[in-house]
């Protein structure tokens, strides 16, 4: 089978969608089946294979001053439709709804190929980057019938649109999308595990509980909720390490100095193996996020015996069974993010028993899992 996957965002970016399409593409590759993705780059139109059944498309772009990182696809149609017309492809996959969703839904039409694409992110939390995060909850209210309206002319145009949590599901099917799949994001259980760091030599000390974050540093992760909690639990061994890098980084850097926190350490973008090494040193993964879909950093979490701590919204809700694998908080609530996190810091039997919940759940997201259901899906439509 030959896979067609159009995205706005792809490496060197770092995110849950960048992470989702390396994991399913190389599940595919594996098996047999050819993926060409189709991204935004920084130079010319470029075919770049990686190998016989795997080839990335990168298309010329300028950036996009509103989101550092991301960028705007400006190429012409002409040099994609030339591919189409002599690759034959089986099955065309937009994992986002911008720019490069808009030019493989126009591919499909041109083509009549079957067509797919997966909801990955909540779009109107993300509006708010237009005035820099400022008025966030004005700008999400004036914009949310206009973003339902844009929902609605992307994805009901697919054969499919896949949603990995049920709580987008129903979202996506009150903007008037139809054909509403549900189908889990996947992760790698065989994740590296490293043995674990000497975390004292980042000066995290060894007697006290490690709370974890992993997340892009940006306003809608809520990671200022996070913050404010540890101030209600200066009293408690208990130490945050938080990963990431993104535009909010040094803004967060300053609340932190300015509530004068003192057990909370910014270790910016890590590589793999140190990220992994810090997994398996923490005790507990907490994230004040209200917008996510379906974390990735969760599943990660999961994979290493994490009890998890998430806001009661959104796809945290499917990923975490209160009071099996973790406890869920009120969104944007410093307080009762607190609450929780003292709840379970000062209990050893429930850690144990959240940890080995959460390896029990995480099996339901292996990536074979995942990417049989999406396989069986292109086969219906084939």
């Amino acid at each position: 089978m030959k896979i067609a996957m159009f995205t706005d965002t792809y490496k060197p970016q770092i995110n849950g969608v960048v992470t989702h399409i390396e994991e399913i593409s190389n599940f595919f590759v594996k098996r047999g089946h050819k993926i060409t993705i189709f991204a935004p780059g920084t130079g010319k139109f470029k075919i770049r294979k990686l190998s016989t059944n795997f080839e990335i498309v990168k298309v010329w772009s300028i950036p996009f001053y509103l989101y550092k990182g991301y960028r705007i696809p400006m190429t012409r149609l002409k040099n994609i439709s030339k591919i189409f017309e002599e690759e034959p492809f089986d099955i065309i996959h937009i994992q986002t709804p911008a720019i490069m969703g808009i030019i493989g839904s126009l591919m499909s039409k041109r083509f009549s190929i079957p067509i797919v694409g997966t909801y990955h992110t909540l779009l109107p939390e993300f509006f708010p980057y237009i005035t820099k995060g400022k008025f966030q909850d004005i700008i999400k209210k004036l914009s949310g019938h206009p973003v339902n309206r844009y929902t609605k002319f992307v994805y009901s145009r697919l054969n499919y649109t896949i949603v990995p949590s049920n709580e987008i599901k129903k979202y996506i099917e009150s903007c008037g999308v139809k054909n509403v799949v549900c189908i889990p994001n996947g992760i790698n259980l065989k994740i590296k595990k490293t043995e674990k760091i000497d975390i004292r030599k980042y000066n995290i000390p060894k007697n006290k509980k490690l709370l974890l974050f992993v997340g892009r540093m940006s306003f809608e992760k809520r990671v200022n909720i996070l913050l404010k909690s540890m101030k209600y639990l200066e009293d408690e061994d208990v130490f945050l390490a938080l990963v990431g890098s993104g535009p909010y980084l040094k803004k967060y850097k300053e609340l932190a100095k300015k509530i004068k926190l003192k057990n909370v350490k910014f270790f910016g973008y890590v590589k793999d193996e140190i990220l992994y090494s810090i997994y398996n040193s923490a005790d507990i993964f907490v994230s004040p996020s209200d917008s996510e879909v379906h974390p990735i950093t969760f599943l990660e979490a999961m994979a290493f015996g994490l009890p998890i701590i998430g806001v009661n919204k959104c796809g945290a809700k499917d990923v975490i069974k209160d009071g099996f694998n973790g406890f869920v908080a009120k969104p944007r609530n410093s307080v009762d993010l607190a609450v929780k996190i003292t709840k379970l810091i000062s209990n050893e039997k429930l850690i144990e028993k959240f940890s080995n919940n959460s390896k029990k759940m995480i099996k339901q997201y292996s990536i074979e899992n995942t990417g049989k259901k999406l396989l069986e899906l292109y086969k219906k439509l084939l």
